[in-house]
């Protein structure tokens, strides 16, 4: 038999909560008692205070009020089967980690070093941070204090908030779904990669095999080739003509691309094996929620920064590795005139850290009440920024030694993204002694920064997914295999020889309306909720009393920001390229639809709901104006749900 409670929203009570738990104490019922059952609310009345939790009493209720009850209690008690009590961490480092381990990815390690190089050295360092502090930290702190206060994941939670608004957590959900296609891939090739670490030597350190390219050549082996190659134009139009041998092995054996993106061909067995264990590791870790990659990400995400520091003092070792880190750290400050390196470092943001995903609110959705995630949401995005910093150093120490040794510029080796991860650093290692021990330490370094922010982004899909589809949760497991399955066969035709175009064209275009969700994202949650609510429900948590400046910063200069990012990156986006490859108008047009559907759930959704409401409401209202009202204020579940969370009645 479900438990009675009866709310008490007077406000002239003094029994607040001081920290995080709400007191049961007998009392008076008033008019209206509701039922609770595994969380779901009926029957109730709610005085919708501004700040609702700083005085709430839950009281229990004489269980024999309710002729009916008897008659829904069987369906209560199977309502209970499907609703699984929510979890939480084990500890406040557990969650600290998942974060950490879902922001410092691949973006950091491969992506951050190639935007310092492109954008004048040390002199990008200056917006990036800038960025972190201004874009980054307001939106960790927006986000993740919601998602603790309410105990919610994005899809119930902005729906709660303003149903007009729950798009939001379907772009979340459609976010999170596309990286998880074409960021397993990225992960299988790793995986192609490690294994291939074994062999001695090397595969990738000799043209002599049976996949060699008619224009490879060995970089070991040129020593005549500095004596001709005098600048770095004349480096790029040598290395146009000629492929390194790493260049061959990544083109010609794993991939054996083709000639363009409408050339599929057939699938390359050897990465769809790849990508198969790319995803039983996948499903490994998330098959039983936060229980299991909350113990996997003490590995997945210490363990980079122990092979971050090996390869570093082995890195600032080698010759020409000083020169190397001093274009990291030298700025070139007129670069900072033109927008590029402003833009770059804001789109950095977006893509390295993760807000607006959707994975930040799911994390802190599952932390215990009283945790501060003030705390927590100032410095997990510091660390992470640190931390690509660090990378910037292990990257440039070896390309300052293959520079050396070629004797060319750095910029005329440096690649981005899968590239720099596949071609540039398994050349650099070539000729280190050992070899094969610093390529297994790299790749699996890579692997673990990009396994834990997949299977965040997954959990998040699918958590979102099972609040709105019960089903769901009666089997997890098999819930989770499904999506698995479904998610692998979607990324098929990144296993064919178009493998490299259609990945390069999804990561291209997946984030770039980012920034739009973003913008009604701090709509919903600074207007519509209420900054000064969010600065009180901190206090309620957290006993840390906000500055009032965080109501003026979140409602103006934050939206102004997010606002020039749009605008900024529409301006000035370009088409991708691949070497001298340009993508044909279809491809194009394909990359815009993909970005759309980031978007698009954000009119559909508001549009159903004032549809809803204009010729079916769920309820009667005694106005129109009434029934619209409701679109844009906290459901009754949401006041519920709080004190449930709050009270510590579901964990």
């Amino acid at each position: 038999m479900p438990k009675k409670y009866v709310l008490n929203t007077d406000s002239s009570n003094n029994n607040t909560f001081p920290n995080s738990h709400a007191t049961a104490e007998p009392g008076q019922p008033p008019a209206s008692v509701f039922t609770i059952s595994d969380g779901e609310i009926a029957g109730y009345h709610i005085n919708k205070d501004p700040f609702p939790l700083a005085s709430i009493e839950l009281q229990t209720a004489n269980s024999s009020e309710g002729a009916d009850d008897d008659d829904d209690s069987e369906d209560d008690e199977e309502e209970e089967e499907e609703e699984e009590e929510k979890s939480t961490w084990n500890g406040r480092f557990e969650f600290v980690l998942s974060v950490l381990g879902y922001n410092i990815g691949l973006g950091n390690l491969l992506r951050f070093p190639y935007l310092c190089m492109k954008n004048g050295g040390g002199a990008f360092l200056l917006p990036y941070f800038l960025f972190l502090i201004v874009l980054a930290v307001p939106l960790y702190v927006l986000e993740m204090s919601v998602a603790q206060y309410s105990g919610m994941t994005p899809i119930r939670l902005f729906g709660n908030i303003a149903p007009v608004f729950k798009g939001i957590g379907w772009s979340n959900v459609i976010t999170c779904f596309v990286l998880n296609i074409y960021y397993s891939v990225v992960i299988g090739w790793i995986l192609f990669y490690l294994v291939n670490s074994f062999y001695v030597p090397l595969l990738w350190s000799s043209c002599k095999n049976q996949w060699k390219d008619a224009n490879c050549f060995e970089v070991n082996r040129t020593a005549p080739r500095p004596e001709y190659v005098t600048n770095c134009s004349e480096y790029q139009l040598f290395d146009r003509a000629r492929k390194t041998v790493t260049e061959t092995f990544y083109e010609k054996y794993m991939l054996d691309i083709s000639s363009g993106v409408e050339q599929w061909g057939g699938i390359r067995w050897q990465v769809f094996v790849t990508l198969l264990a790319a995803w039983i590791i996948i499903y490994l870790c998330v098959f039983r929620g936060i229980h299991s990659f909350g113990k996997v990400v003490y590995l997945t995400v210490l363990f980079p920064y122990v092979a971050l520091t090996t390869l570093l003092i082995r890195g600032v070792l080698l010759p020409g590795s000083r020169e190397g880190i001093l274009y990291y750290l030298t700025p070139d400050w007129p670069r900072l005139a033109t927008l590029t390196p402003w833009i770059d470092a804001a789109q950095q943001i977006f893509w390295s850290l993760g807000p607006t995903w959707g994975a930040l609110i799911m994390l802190a959705s599952h932390n215990r009440f009283s945790n501060n995630i003030y705390r927590d949401a100032i410095l997990t995005p510091i660390v992470c920024s640190m931390t690509a910093f660090l990378g910037g150093f292990v990257i440039f120490s070896y390309l300052g030694n293959m520079a050396w040794k070629l004797n060319t510029g750095i910029d005329c080796i440096f690649k981005s993204g899968p590239t720099m991860a596949f071609i540039v650093y398994p050349d650099a290692v070539l000729n280190l002694p050992f070899p094969q021990i610093w390529s297994v330490i790299f790749f699996i370094l890579i692997l673990t920064l990009a396994v834990d922010s997949e299977f965040c982004t997954f959990e998040t899909m699918y958590q979102c997914l099972a609040d709105e589809f019960r089903i769901l949760k009666r089997r997890q497991w098999l819930s989770k295999l499904i999506m698995t399955i479904v998610s692998l066969l979607l990324g098929l035709p990144m296993t064919t020889n178009a493998a490299h175009y259609i990945y390069q064209l999804m990561d291209w275009y997946h984030v770039t309306l980012l920034s739009f969700v973003a913008l009604v994202e701090v709509i919903c949650l600074a207007y519509v909720y209420g900054s000064q609510r969010i600065r009180k429900d901190v206090e309620v948590m957290t006993g840390i009393k906000m500055t009032k400046a965080w109501d003026f910063y979140w409602r103006i200069p934050l939206l102004a920001i997010l606002a020039g990012l749009l605008i900024m990156t529409l301006v000035s986006h370009e088409a991708p390229t691949y070497g001298n490859y340009q993508y044909p108008p279809g491809a194009i047009v394909f990359g815009w639809v993909l970005a759309a559907t980031v978007v698009i759930p954000l009119p559909v959704f508001a549009i159903h709901s004032l549809l809803q409401q204009a010729y079916c409401p769920p309820v009667k209202y005694n106005s129109k104006t009434e029934a619209m009202r409701t679109l844009v204020t906290q459901t009754e579940e949401w006041y519920i749900r709080i004190r449930i969370n709050s009270d510590g009645l579901v964990k």
